[in-house]
């Protein structure tokens, strides 16, 4: 019995929405994804120095934000190595086996 999932919100989108966007992230190829994290850690690295010299009495909003910027860029960074570079390689891979059924699903939505 195969499993249903259609009471998710991701199996229920229409074309061009979270169902295309999880399948393109989850078909996004390596070399994008070591492309985009080198990005995200050379603008890291250009922001760090910043967050580093600025004295304590200097820092406002600005700091605040350049601070928020680095943190967020390092969890993204971690996330596409531990996620794209170990859990999908060596955990979970998502396959689409098309069938009879799910062609005339996705027919009938259009």
């Amino acid at each position: 019995m195969p499993l249903d999932i259609s009471w998710l919100p991701v199996a229920q989108s229409q074309p061009g929405g979270t169902r295309e966007l999880v399948d393109s992230l989850a078909r996004t190829p390596l070399s994008q994804v070591v492309y985009f994290v080198a990005i995200l850690t050379l603008i890291r690295i250009g922001i760090f120095p910043l967050l580093r010299k600025t004295k304590v009495h200097h820092r406002s909003t600005g700091y605040a934000f350049a601070r928020f910027v680095n943190e967020m860029l390092d969890a993204f960074i971690y996330a596409g190595v531990f996620v794209f570079m170990l859990i999908r390689p060596f955990g979970v891979q998502a396959f689409l086996i098309p069938s009879d059924a799910l062609r005339q699903r996705l027919y009938r939505r259009q």
